[in-house]
């Protein structure tokens, strides 16, 4: 019986866009948060923040820019969240493409995909896009 393969992985191409906070897994005890958006065109991103040093001590560049996503889903006077709140809001970000040679091989190069911009959005510009849709 033969398998089905995927769809070839293909990287969110850089850009304006709007995104949806699909998931969010957040290690208290190691100060990791990882978050899943996808963008309407249905383009997979995730970011990850490091909001420990090795030393326990706070991370400031990272939690710089986890604040800024933060306020950005949440509203500006946000202080202090529960990671999962984040779950089912909207942001609008810029796509950039880093690339830079692999730490094992440095003749080869590896591609980051990193969000800059931040701000708040209200939604997809497609006013029939269900939530319920997008995040099963």
């Amino acid at each position: 019986m033969s398998i089905k393969l995927s769809e070839p992985f293909e990287r969110c191409p850089q850009g304006h866009y709007k995104m949806i906070i699909e998931e969010v897994e957040y290690n208290e005890d190691f100060g990791k948060v990882n978050i899943k958006l996808r963008t309407e065109d249905n383009h997979v991103v995730n970011q990850r923040f490091g909001l420990k040093n090795q030393d326990g001590s706070v991370n400031s560049g990272a939690m710089n820019m986890f604040s800024w996503l933060a306020r950005a889903a949440l509203g500006n006077q946000v202080f202090e969240i529960e990671p999962m709140e984040l779950i089912g809001h909207y942001i609008e970000a810029d796509v950039k493409h880093t690339e830079v040679p692999k730490r094992d091989n440095p003749d080869e190069t590896t591609v980051f995909i990193n969000l800059t911009n931040y701000a708040s959005s209200e939604g997809f510009d497609t006013p029939d896009t269900d939530i319920d849709e997008v995040l099963a």
